[in-house]
């Protein structure tokens, strides 16, 4: 049961800081992330927590994500894959 099914993920996204920011150029970002994932009729769910810090840039009037660097809380992962965008 839940082998090859798809896992539905939420992200939970709190205390949003913005780090440096110069008008219309750059932004440096940091922000605390929550991930929970489970598989339809797996009774097994993942909760991964950790810091997110972000760099975006201003190209054309539109900000886009350059880096994203994602620091974990916990010492050992105990999920049986981790594909997923942080």
């Amino acid at each position: 049961m839940g082998g090859n099914s798809a896992s539905r993920t939420r992200r939970f996204v709190s205390n949003v800081r913005v780090e440096e920011y110069v008008p219309g150029e750059k932004a440096q970002v940091k922000s605390y992330l929550m991930i929970y994932r489970n598989r339809t009729n797996d009774i097994h769910h993942d909760i991964i927590s950790g810091e997110r810090r972000d760099e975006f840039a201003c190209v054309n009037g539109e900000w886009k994500l350059l880096k994203r660097f994602f620091i974990i809380d916990q010492t050992t992962i105990n999920t049986r894959n981790l594909a997923i965008f942080v």
